[in-house]
């Protein structure tokens, strides 16, 4: 039996999700982004300074780096606290 807080949450989710694009990525079409990165033709990726933490963009690149769809190319380079 689901509790009251629970239902609220959900509620909130839902409402949530109409404006936030993320939480349908799991079913949205990537075949578009699949072939962009099968074509990527640069040496590096350089991310620099994107503001509050790197660590989701980097830990997205490690998981993926062992797929083959990041098989070898490109060099992710992250630059985090460019005022040091």
């Amino acid at each position: 039996m689901p509790y009251k807080a629970d239902e609220k949450l959900f509620d909130e989710i839902v409402m949530e999700k109409e404006d936030i694009g993320y939480y349908n990525f799991v079913s949205q079409d990537t075949s578009e982004f699949r072939h962009d990165a099968e074509n990527v033709r640069q040496k590096y990726i350089a991310v620099v300074g994107i503001g509050g933490s790197i660590l989701g963009t980097s830990a997205i690149y490690d998981f993926l780096k062992h797929t083959k769809i990041l098989n070898k190319k490109p060099v992710f380079l992250v630059f985090d606290e460019t005022d040091k």
